[in-house]
């Protein structure tokens, strides 16, 4: 079994990008009249192990797809390619806002 990677990314640091992304997005903190977290809602413990387990089956599947049908691997490219872009200019985004304290 050789390297899985997509794009030159190892595929398990993309499933973890990915895993996070929906952490962020599904999340939510409901806080009480004093500003302390009552409750958590969104993807934590055992069910990030699932998401990431299904994200992976996901991706390796449209990975085989990609190179059995060389018309799909042209369209994979330019949605991964999207992708990457788009967290990656999301993660400088929310890296500076860290920086800056906001």
């Amino acid at each position: 079994m050789g390297e899985f990677l997509i794009f030159g990314i190892p595929a398990a640091a993309l499933v973890v990008i990915l895993v996070q992304v929906l952490k962020a997005v599904i999340g939510r903190t409901v806080t009480g009249d004093d500003g302390l977290p009552i409750w958590k809602s969104g993807i934590q413990g055992p069910v990030s192990i699932l998401c990431a387990l299904g994200i992976g089956l996901v991706l390796a599947g449209i990975n085989y797809v990609a190179q059995v049908a060389p018309g799909f691997a042209q369209i994979w490219e330019v949605i991964g390619m999207g992708l990457i872009a788009g967290l990656t200019a999301a993660g400088f985004y929310s890296g500076q806002k860290a920086l800056r304290g906001q």
